[in-house]
């Protein structure tokens, strides 16, 4: 290995070596140079995670402390992560911050994940979203689709005030259908057909029928 042998502070404590990191013991690597294998502590300013066989230059100090400063060169076949002790933080006073991926790129968390925005927007081909339970509070909701299928074992629905406008609706009812309300008005522009093996029409008080003709039987 070549000694850079350069020194990085004007009192010329510590200079800069060149070397092949062997293994890593905790928070120690071991790293051949042309000083013989010196223990390294990462520094904090070395944020890409070193791995054996990595090229590194490490900072030595007179006193016998090293640290390693930087990944210099890595096989492009493997993998890299940036890794700190500790929160990080990504912040830019102006401008944007992108996340740029040609694969795909995975968010993972033990804990909360949280975004904050003044506005969200996703765009996707396709999107798959697996949760156990799912809490929504907002002021407004929109939503335009082509088309929408919802498979669920129950579903309740609490609601100060529920408006629907389709122009055609279709509904199945396997097993019963009951509706309890305080006044139901039915008006049908052309015609209003029941049929029913059975029909029975009960009231506590007048039953009225009005019509201009009126066929029974």
């Amino acid at each position: 290995m070549d000694n850079l042998a350069r020194r990085l502070d004007g009192d010329g404590t510590i200079m800069g070596l060149e070397g092949t990191v062997e293994t890593r013991q905790g928070r120690t690597f071991v790293v051949t140079t042309s000083r013989g294998r010196l223990d390294a502590t990462r520094a904090a300013s070395c944020l890409l995670d070193p791995q054996e066989g990595d090229t590194v230059l490490v900072g030595h100090s007179d006193s016998g402390a090293s640290w390693l400063l930087a990944v210099l060169e890595r096989d492009s076949a493997r993998s890299a992560e940036i890794s700190v002790e500790g929160d990080l933080r990504l912040r830019t006073a102006r401008g944007k911050v992108a996340i740029v991926a040609q694969e795909g790129i995975e968010m993972i968390s033990a804990a909360t994940t949280t975004i904050v925005s003044n506005r969200v927007e996703l765009r996707a081909t396709t999107a798959n979203v697996l949760v156990e339970g799912m809490e929504f509070v907002g002021g407004w909701v929109k939503a335009e689709v082509d088309r929408a299928k919802l498979y669920a074992q129950s579903l309740d629905q609490v609601l100060d005030r529920f408006s629907q406008r389709v122009k055609r609706s279709y509904r199945s009812v396997e097993d019963l259908d009951q509706l309890q309300a305080g006044s139901v008005h039915h008006r049908v522009e052309k015609t209003m057909r029941v049929h029913a093996h059975d029909t029975a029409i009960t009231a506590d008080g007048l039953v009225k029928i009005d019509g201009k003709q009126i066929h029974v039987g």
